[in-house]
């Protein structure tokens, strides 16, 4: 009864199938390729932040030693001035 229908119509689902399947695996991989993309400029980014952070702190941590040393300078200055 549905055989003439099968018959005629099932290569023509089948290819359907194969092309459905074909595009969303396409489109599956775009879609992994770009979040690979986006999670990669993240971590770029955050490193990159990173790296500014850390100079920052250390440009800081120079700049306060620098003071340490001058005001110490200063103190042992006046410290032979009273002597």
């Amino acid at each position: 009864m549905f055989y003439p229908y099968l018959k005629n119509d099932f290569p023509k689902l089948q290819e359907e199938l194969r092309s459905t399947s074909n595009a969303r695996e396409e489109s599956d991989n775009l879609m992994f390729k770009h979040t690979t993309e986006e999670a990669n400029k993240l971590a770029d980014t955050v490193t990159d932040e990173k790296k500014n952070r850390e100079s920052t702190e250390e440009a800081i941590l120079d700049m306060l030693r620098e003071m340490i040393n001058k005001i110490k300078g200063e103190i042992e200055t006046e410290r032979k001035e009273r002597e």
